[in-house]
């Protein structure tokens, strides 16, 4: 059997046993509960107890001791937020519905040029994807032309339509 190593000291203890008292339902209970047992019990007796391993209990007892009870919430997740700022999406917006850059000039709008046109006007690197969620949630879709066989003839199509400005 290895020696047993404390993982917090007398001071800490004492401080995770006031924490519980102030903490009545929340998941920092369960870590500090586990982090008081590991302080008399082995780590991976602890670990097996509480369904977790005991790097995860190392590194809870490494939060705790560096931030207090702090250390041990959890942080939020999620997606990083949006590069452009609610005016910038609605200058973008506009350009858009005009089909012009910012400058007046008339702009067949593609994915490349407004995040080329992005990047001048505001500076900032908008990846394709991102732009196009964006330009997606702004209502916008993506449309592209029908394809032209290389061999059409317009003329014979014109004429061939029902409605042909020919009649």
């Amino acid at each position: 059997m290895g020696r047993h190593k404390s993982l917090l000291t007398a001071e800490i203890q004492h401080n995770i046993d006031s924490d519980l008292k102030q903490i009545p339902n929340s998941k920092i209970v369960l870590k500090l509960t586990a982090l008081k047992a590991a302080s008399t019990h082995r780590q991976s007796d602890v670990a097996k107890m509480y369904n977790i391993s005991r790097s995860t209990l190392q590194r809870w007892a490494f939060l705790y001791r560096n931030f207090g009870k702090e250390g041990l919430k959890a942080k939020p997740k999620g997606h990083n937020p949006a590069k452009l700022i609610e005016s910038e999406r609605e200058t973008v917006k506009q350009w858009i519905i005009d089909s012009k850059d910012h400058s007046g000039n008339t702009v067949h709008w593609t994915l490349r040029r407004l995040k080329q046109e992005i990047l001048n006007v505001f500076g900032k690197s908008v990846g394709k994807t991102p732009l196009w969620l964006s330009l997606k949630s702004m209502g916008f879709s993506l449309k592209k032309p029908r394809p032209l066989h290389y061999k059409a003839d317009l003329k014979k199509q014109e004429d061939f339509k029902k409605n042909s400005s020919n009649d």
